[in-house]
């Protein structure tokens, strides 16, 4: 559009000459000059504001359907798990979907969680629960008259639950556990006599099973919800626990449940005695009483009490009157709500039948009400703008439709006022009620003035109007357009959503581009008058439409269309554009919102849709990456992809990301339960151990199963391992291995793996490895005892049977024997073929002859293709389906390619006729292979027979294959006539298209089977769709114009071969004439591309109406094409590295809280190297969380050989056997220390035991003289078997130390289950506690040692500095440098700047344009010189070593720097002077040509700044915004010149004629600034296709610069479709934390307005949490800091907090080292003026220091009143005996009065130390008493 409103300044395509006149002309109007050319740069002006706005309107649109899209993707994984369970049950199905709907409908899927409120202080969460169950607590006779500061804590336990019908909140006959509050829904009370009759209903606000907390007794009735219902549950362990810190409230509340019981009994006896009817009558009788009461006190009516009562009879009525004055009060009725009758309605589509009705909300009527007005107004929203603009003449069909319309909005009206509102309090069904509830509802207000007919009061008043008048009055009922939002949003619950999303703002676009057109039709043809004569675009309607009312529609959405797409094509007319401008602007504006809002919108879709895949890439490349980092055996490595793979086949690596509660979760309990009940009861009943346990005892194990997939050759477990777990095959089949390899037996579907074992944890007697793929359920130990807890005679049952059998088994036996290594045969056996081979001799008796003859057998007579089949199958990951699957997408590319070509598909006298014959074979033979590709089934598993491989391969992909290749065009186009012969022969042979799905199909599959793709992929994918898009496209556009046979003459401007139709965008183009049948070919795909990507070229213009529909058309798909494309890419990388992200956000946020404080420098800069380090080696990941989801023999197989070669290196482990290392090995935690940090101090108080993996430990005395130095396989720490220790030695990292840790008592327990080893353990501890040596380890003397620093008890922190050095080790330039010298540093940016960066732009100029300049050549040979000195330098840098030393021995230096690939070979080979080669072509003509590219070596060069900016973006402490968006602009500058160059040197081919404008290429004539002005005219030619910038002038000739361009074009887009995704991925990290601190407080501050607490805490709540953010970042202490080691974490906070404690009148006199112990357990906590710290009464037990501000005490006077009876300030602490005691409240209110910063420590974090420093623990309790 930018084009074309220049376009009044251009000639018309046919003129060649301007006169002097006309320019004068064109430019006499300055005004009008200026705002074309603001006009021309609007759009690159408004780049920058695009790419803000899609980040911004991403944020918005992310945080507005981040839930729906996690909800969805819940509801998506519980369905799949179904399927994975086998379920067949339809109405299970129903169920779940109903919950889902349901769930959605009332919560928003919303959960609320505890780890929502961490955000802020403890004290606030319990007010907000105080207040969500205020009215639940006091409804409650138990806790209504308790003291708040009781109910304060009493709140958090109430959990709110949602339960479906059906579900029992008590069973008859069943222990009550929980006192239930019911918010919402109906709850029934159903007859003892059938536990299936409802005798009473209660609704919201009903509250029962108080007394429950107190004593246990048995339901007398079940009570079931009727209907979906929320609830609080208070259950009884939760309270007893809570009540061991209020002795007094337990004992009064007993108390009073026990004379209440006592009243009952007296009641009853009463009753007994005064009334003689039988039990069934008595109960009869206090039934109707207490609904009759009920009514009586809750009806909205009398009416209703009145009915209720009619239906007693007398009798009744007066024997309630008398029991009335005995036994029956109101007392606790006031705890029930009885359920109204609207409430027990269970028609699904009214709620009232009488008039008027009152129809159900979301019932069938009014969805499908809704879905009609929806549709109406997508009709009426098309038609009217026709009849009000365009079209003079209004049709009758068309009043009438107008009249209809007028009709629907207004019963639309009626049927909102008549649908019911349901909400937490009730149900709404009056319609005044209804209308006032509406009242606030903008939408209403829309669809009553959309309803108002304003045309009739016009004609009412006017009495006549005009007819276009007419029409435009009834504008207000396009109003009602939001419906059609509503419409495609439809339920969250559906599926389909992306597409949804994508198909909505498609129709959004169309109706942009049309009511665009009709605005400026109607500005400048009001009335149907056109009154700017000689205006451009009214000149270019007549033109194009010559009268036609639908082609002046059309031409004017070619115009819109070009302004929303962004498509600069010249317009063929002259004129003026004055008026126009502002609408120009106006829809610049609307087409930039438009586009942000659309991309922004997909990319937000696309990647919550794809969130489950994204995060499971993100883990294997985590899993990728540590395991390459920690050195895996290749062998494992593989199987380790190969479970990765298969996971992601099987259900998209669900199973990876969550854990197997992760279901009832997010689901519902009982529904996950019944699932598996119904599903895995029958699978059970068949396990022998099983099959008389109870029925409810079977349906708790069945709970507990969770199903996984195991690929081919992975083990299940070891023999002689202690089982943890047992299995269930399903599906597939596994091989029981022997004591002898040979020793194999075969087990399948139904059969059960280690059931004995795992009952009791005892050994596994045989080795299982899985054949096939298996389906498998296990059940872990620890839940199998977990669902006995509740049997115990069972339980006993069991150890009885287990016993008698574990007498007939040597398990000790089985303990001691090592495992067989079947690790290599298993690999090679299941990953080195490509075929599944069956041979030709299969014994049918054997289980693989019988499973394949059994397939041929069941044929009958066609049994024989047996022997015409081949007797082998392709495997689905082997090498050779691998090689042909990417052959065959080059053939299938290169025929849809090349196919629509006219040219080169209908020759009939060249190679490309045989080269298309060659592709056809290929794909003939593709079909043939295809037959015998073996699949997964639906289960998951694999399917090798070659029958069943072709029956699928028939019934799936052999059509499509066939019809792809079948040769129509041969067969047909003889049939034809001949002057359209050629023609159908190209479309004919356009068939082969359909081969592209291989295409598709396979960057599918190369996309889920790539765990890790890289950004490269994720946006080059793409290119061969781009290529065969515009290839197709391009070739229709110009086979409709054009002729192509070889027996077509040279006539006019074509050459032989080619005639094209005369007055076409083909002949009157720009271009050089005459036209070739290659430049023919190659303009329409320049034309097709120019109309695709954007960039306006000027030289071609549509002629006539027909091809402007088809730019319109081309346009419109290019637009959404590329932005679908760039959606996706964008999506993808949002997500990528966000634990790096996570990271560098957590590092900012730690080095800010240490610059808060003083700290000394050195710790500072140790704990950041300290993170710096663990990133580098463990990419933030924990190997045993990463793993955490395998099966236990894979996590087993990876941590023995990441660890096990170590470990067993020791003698202190030379007792253990693999099993030992096994289990050893699944409990420890990998630590990292830094070279001098301390692990551990003398008088450290710690329950660990560490064993050293790499690097060494230095022990030092407690005069820290040092003693021995440990090496790997040692152990020290708490090593003997005691809870916790106190450490009497300091251990100090030598170099960078790896340990490993492990609970004391964890070690013991593994230790126990092995005798021989806990002997000899015990045997090395009963000589010495504080450590074991290893083999390797050896004493101080004689061993070199690092500076330790001061380590005294006076230091508050590690002091890890060295002895400061000199800059030189050694003096002179010959010296060693020392590494982090500030000079070297500043050098290494001159050389990445100065020789790399700046090197490589004047290398691509010389190149480009010969620049042979003396100043040219001293820059080039300058840098050279200072490369060669970079190279120097390295020589003499030192290193550090993997252990942190720095090596400083010049030939160590020299040797390091030699090996490393990337050091000095590539910097040799960057700079070694290639074109000394010159020489000997001194004498040619191109001798300088030649000397250019021989330099091209240098370019090597850009790979030292990519790869800078790679290492610095992997860093945490940096600013990553910067250098993403530095990388980015040096990427794209370093991209921009290469493309220049090429373009540059293709131009020059041929010139003067390759381009228009001409350019100068004599390279022998040129002057210096001639040659810098080409460079930078092509230099711009460039950036303006990059930034979609019009370039009128310019336009290809040559067919070489032809062919360039559009290669150009497609890589230009590419690119900056790439930046555009790197531009959101910076800007998301940038605000990464924001975006989670917005989702975290919106998600809370939604769940505080659902459940309704009070203003006043809502907005205290809410601005504490904005403060929060706007001081501290939203955190309260940095989470890095709480994963530093602990020495640093201490050290941190000793020197930060220390001093509060040292000052404290009673913790000063005790051990300073336990006073430092504690400081590392303190923790901040913030607070602003008003905000309570915690309330009188309060038992906490934590004590609170001040850090900073000043805290009120308050005192209550009475319930409205307090008063300030102090203030502590800064320093002061309170709290000393809650942090101390246990059952000790607080004696005042505590209240921040300005910024505070509270010191916490809790009670259960510190009070252990005491017991080892007794002296401490005297002073602390005896000064206090």
């Amino acid at each position: 559009m930018r084009q074309s409103s220049a376009s009044s300044h251009t000639t018309t395509s046919g003129e060649t000459d301007k006169s002097d006149e006309e320019e004068r002309i064109r430019f006499d109007n300055f005004e009008a000059g200026w705002k074309t050319v603001f006009l021309l740069q609007f759009q690159p002006q408004f780049e920058a504001v695009i790419m803000i706005g899609i980040y911004f309107s991403y944020i918005s649109i992310l945080q507005r359907l981040k839930r729906q899209y996690f909800f969805q993707n819940v509801k998506s994984m519980v369905m799949k798990r179904l399927a994975s369970i086998k379920v067949k049950d339809y109405l299970l199905y129903q169920t779940f979907e109903t919950f889902f709907i349901l769930y959605w409908k009332n919560k928003k899927g919303f959960r609320f969680k505890n780890d929502d409120v961490k955000i802020i202080p403890e004290i606030m969460a319990r007010e907000i629960s105080l207040d969500i169950c205020w009215d639940l607590l006091k409804h409650s006779h138990l806790f209504r008259r308790k003291e708040t500061h009781f109910l304060r804590h009493i709140a958090p336990l109430l959990k709110q639950k949602f339960l479906i019908p059906g579900e029992a909140i008590y069973k008859r006959n069943k222990f009550k556990n929980a006192m239930f509050y019911v918010v919402t829904g109906v709850i029934q009370i159903l007859s003892e006599e059938d536990s299936e009759t409802p005798i009473l209903s209660f609704s919201g606000g009903t509250c029962i099973g108080e007394s429950t907390l107190l004593i246990d007794y048995p339901s007398t009735c079940s009570v079931v919800c009727q209907s979906y219902c929320e609830v609080y549950a208070l259950y009884k362990k939760d309270f007893i626990n809570i009540s061991h810190s209020y002795p007094e409230q337990y004992r009064s509340m007993l108390k009073e449940v026990k004379v209440r019981y006592l009243q009952a009994r007296e009641y009853q006896d009463i009753l007994d005695f005064s009334y003689d009817g039988t039990k069934q009558k008595r109960e009869v009788l206090i039934l109707k009483w207490i609904k009759m009461t009920l009514h009586e006190l809750l009806a909205k009516d009398i009416v209703a009490v009145g009915k209720y009562k009619k239906t007693l009879s007398l009798e009744d009525r007066h024997m309630m009157k008398e029991l009335e004055k005995l036994i029956f009060c109101c007392k606790h009725l006031d705890m029930l709500v009885i359920t109204e009758q609207i409430e027990l309605v269970t028609d699904s589509v009214f709620l009232q039948t009488t008039c008027p009705c009152i129809l159900q909300p979301g019932s069938f009527i009014v969805v499908t009400w809704y879905n009609i007005v929806a549709v109406a107004i997508f009709i009426f929203a098309f038609i009217y703008p026709y009849y009000a603009v365009f079209q003079p003449k209004i049709s009758k069909v068309y009043i009438i439709f107008s009249y209809i319309i007028s009709f629907l909005w207004g019963l639309d009206i009626y049927i909102n006022l008549s649908t019911a509102i349901k909400t937490k309090d009730g149900i709404i069904t009056d319609i005044s009620s209804i209308a006032i509830q509406k009242v606030g509802d903008i939408e209403f207000f829309l669809d009553i003035f959309a309803a108002v007919p304003f045309e009739l009061f016009a004609l009412l008043v006017l009495g006549t109007v005009g007819s276009q008048f007419y029409v435009l009055l009834q504008a207000p009922r396009l109003l009602k357009m939001y419906k059609i939002a509503h419409f495609f949003d439809g339920t969250i619950a559906g599926v389909g959503v992306t597409s949804r999303c994508f198909l909505k703002y498609t129709i959004y676009m169309v109706y942009v581009m049309y009511y665009t057109a009709a605005t400026f039709h109607l500005r400048l043809c009001y009335k149907y008058i056109c009154k700017e004569e000689d205006n451009i675009f009214i000149n270019f309607i007549e033109k194009m439409a010559k009268g036609s009312v639908f082609n002046t529609a059309i031409a004017w959405i070619n115009i819109s269309s070009q302004l929303l797409t962004n498509i600069a094509i010249k317009i063929p007319a002259e004129g003026k554009l004055d008026s126009l401008y502002p609408l120009l602007i106006l829809g610049e504006i609307v087409a930039t919102l438009f586009y942000i809002f659309f991309l922004a919108s997909t990319s937000v879709t696309h990647a919550l849709r794809k969130f489950n895949i994204l995060k499971l890439r993100e883990y294997a490349t985590s899993i990728k990456l540590i395991l390459n980092n920690l050195g895996v055996k290749p062998l494992l490595y593989n199987q380790v992809v190969s479970h990765l793979r298969g996971q992601m086949t099987y259900n998209e690596g669900i199973d990876l990301l969550y854990s197997p509660e992760f279901y009832s979760e997010e689901t519902h309990p009982i529904l996950v339960k019944e699932t598996r009940k119904l599903n895995l009861l029958h699978i059970l009943r068949e396990i022998p151990l099983f099959t008389d346990l109870p029925d409810e005892l079977l349906s708790n194990f069945a709970e507990y199963f969770h199903p996984h997939l195991l690929v081919p050759g992975e083990v299940i477990a070891y023999a002689g391992e202690v089982c943890k777990e047992m299995h269930i095959i399903l599906d597939g089949y596994c091989e029981v291995v022997g004591d002898l390899e040979k020793d194999i037996q075969v087990i399948g579907p139904g059969k059960s793996i280690s059931v004995i074992e795992m009952c009791f944890g005892i050994p596994i007697a045989r080795t299982i490895i899985t054949q096939t793929h298996c389906k498998l359920i296990s059940l872990k130990h620890s839940k199998f005892i977990q669902a006995h807890q509740m049997y115990p005679e069972v339980l006993l049952d069991l150890k009885v049977v287990i016993h008698t059998l574990t007498q007939t088994t040597n398990f000790q036996a089985i303990l001691s024997t090592d495992n067989i290594n079947l690790e290599s045969r298993i690999m090679k056996e299941h990953y080195a073929s490509s075929f599944k081979v069956f041979g030709y001799h299969l014994d049918p008796d054997t289980k693989q002859g019988a499973d394949y003859h059994g397939y041929f057998d069941k044929l009958g007579f066609f049994g024989f293709l047996r022997y015409i089949f081949p007797r082998y199958t392709i495997k689905p990951y082997g090498k050779f389906l691998l090689y042909w699957e990417i052959s065959r997408c080059v053939f299938a590319f290169l025929t849809a390619v090349i196919s629509p070509v006219a040219v080169l598909s209908t020759c009939e006298n060249c190679a490309w006729k045989y080269f298309l014959y060659f592709l056809d074979i290929t794909a003939w033979l593709d079909i043939c292979i295809k037959h015998y590709i073996c699949y997964f089934d639906e289960k998951g598993i694999e399917v090798t027979h070659p029958l069943k491989t072709v029956s699928y391969y028939w019934k799936h992909g052999f059509i499509l294959d066939f019809l792809g290749v079948f040769p129509f065009d041969t067969i047909l186009t003889p049939k034809v006539q001949l002057e359209h012969r050629n023609k159908a022969r190209v479309l004919l042979k356009m068939i082969r298209l359909l081969q592209t799905y291989r295409i598709f199909s396979a960057i599918n599959y190369f996309d889920k089977q790539s765990m890790t793709p890289s950004k490269i992929w994720t946006t080059i994918k793409f290119l061969p769709i781009v290529i065969i898009f515009a290839s197709t496209f391009g070739s229709l556009i110009i086979n409709i114009r054009c002729q192509f046979n070889d027996n077509i003459k040279a006539e006019g401007i074509f050459e032989n071969g080619v005639s094209c139709q005369l007055g076409t965008w083909v002949t009157e183009t720009k271009g050089r004439k005459p036209l070739s049948p290659i430049r023919t070919h190659l303009y329409g795909l320049f034309v097709t591309l120019v109309m695709l990507t954007g960039p306006g070229v000027g030289g071609f213009s549509a002629q006539n109406i027909q091809e402007g529909r088809n730019m319109v058309v081309i346009s419109s798909i290019g637009y959404l094409f590329f932005m679908y494309i760039t959606s996706k890419i964008v999506a993808t990388n949002l997500f990528r590295n966000s634990d790096l992200t996570a990271y560098q956000e957590e590092m900012r946020h730690l080095v800010k809280f240490l610059s808060c404080e003083r700290i000394d420098i050195r710790l500072r800069k140790e704990i950041i190297e300290h993170f710096e380090y663990v990133w580098l080696k463990r990419k933030g990941k924990d190997l045993h969380k990463i793993i955490k989801c395998f099966n236990y023999a894979l996590q087993e197989d990876i941590l023995l050989d990441v660890y096990g070669t170590a470990l067993k290196k020791s003698t202190i482990f030379s007792a253990a056997n693999d099993s030992f290392f096994r289990s050893l090995l699944l409990n420890v935690k990998h630590e990292i220390i830094m070279k001098r940090g301390i692990v551990l101090k003398v008088n450290d108080v710690h329950n660990e035991l560490y064993i050293v993996y790499k690097g060494k430990v230095e022990v030092l005395g407690p005069d820290y003289n040092r003693l021995l130095v440990l090496r790997v396989g040692s152990i020290f720490g708490n090593i003997d078997d005691c809870e916790r220790s106190r450490q009497t030695l300091t251990m100090v990292a030598k170099g960078h130390v790896e340990l490993l840790s492990i609970p004391t008592a964890a070690f013991h327990q593994i230790l126990s289950n092995y005798s021989k080893l806990r002997n000899h353990y015990h045997q090395l501890t009963a000589v010495n506690t504080d450590y074991l040596v290893g083999a390797e380890s050896s004493a101080i003397y004689g061993d070199s040692y690092t500076y330790i620093g001061d380590l005294g008890s006076k230091s508050h922190h590690s002091i890890t500095s060295a002895k400061s050095k000199s800059s030189y080790k050694a003096s002179g330039l010959i010296g060693t440098l020392k590494q982090q010298l500030p000079a070297r540093l500043v050098w290494d940016h001159i050389f990445l700047v100065a020789i790399c960066y700046f090197g490589c732009v004047v290398e691509f100029f010389q190149v480009t344009v010969h620049g042979n300049s003396f100043y040219t050549l001293g820059i080039l040979y300058a840098l050279d010189i200072l490369f060669f000195i970079h190279i120097y330098l390295n020589f003499r840098t030192p290193y550090a070593n993997e252990y942190g030393v720095l090596v400083y021995d010049k030939k160590q230096i020299a040797l390091h720097y030699i090996k490393d690939p990337l050091g000095f070979p590539l910097h040799l080979a960057s700079v070694i002077p290639l074109e000394l080669i010159v020489i000997f072509f001194m004498k040619s003509g191109n001798a300088w040509l030649i000397w250019s590219f021989c330099r091209s070596n240098r370019f090597i060069k850009v790979y030292y700044v990519i790869e800078y900016f790679h290492k610095k973006n992997q860093q945490l402490n940096i600013n990553v915004n910067f250098m993403r968006t530095i990388f980015l602009l040096v990427w794209i500058s370093l991209l921009l010149q290469a493309l220049t160059c090429i373009l540059i040197i293709a131009t020059c081919l041929d010139p003067p004629n390759s381009v228009s404008p001409p350019v100068k290429c004599d390279w022998d004539t040129m002057k210096s600034d001639e040659r810098y002005d080409l460079y930078a005219y092509t230099f711009s030619i460039l950036l303006y296709f990059f930034t979609a910038t019009g370039v009128p002038e310019y336009f290809p000739n040559a067919a070489i610069v032809i062919f360039l361009v559009i290669v150009l074009l497609i890589i230009i887009r590419t690119v900056m479709t790439f930046f555009i995704s790197e531009i959101a991925t910076t800007l998301d990290i940038t605000l990464n934390s924001r975006l989670k601190y917005e989702y975290n407080i919106q998600t809370l501050r939604e769940h505080m307005v659902r459940e309704r607490i009070s203003p006043a805490l809502l907005d205290r709540i809410w601005l504490y949490i904005k403060l929060l953010w706007k001081m501290h970042h939203g955190l309260q202490f940095p989470p890095l800091l709480e994963e530093a080691p602990y020495y640093l974490r201490e050290a941190v906070l000793n020197s930060m907090f220390g001093y509060h404690l040292r000052k404290h009148a009673l913790f000063r006199v005790c051990h300073i080292d336990m006073i430092r112990q504690i400081a590392a357990q303190l923790r901040t906590r913030v607070f602003y003026p008003g905000d309570y710290i915690t309330f009188i009464n309060d038992i906490d037990g934590c004590m609170y220091f001040i850090h900073e501000g000043s805290v009120d005490c308050l005192s209550e006077e009475d319930m409205y009143s307090e008063r300030i009876e102090k203030i502590l300030n800064k320093g002061e602490m309170f709290g000393f005996e809650q942090g101390t005691y246990t059952d000790c409240g607080h004696e005042y209110t505590y209240r921040a009065n300005r910024h505070t910063i509270i010191l916490v420590l809790e009670r259960k974090k510190w009070i252990h130390l005491l017991d080892f420093f007794p002296a401490s623990k005297r002073l602390i309790y005896i000064t206090n008493r």
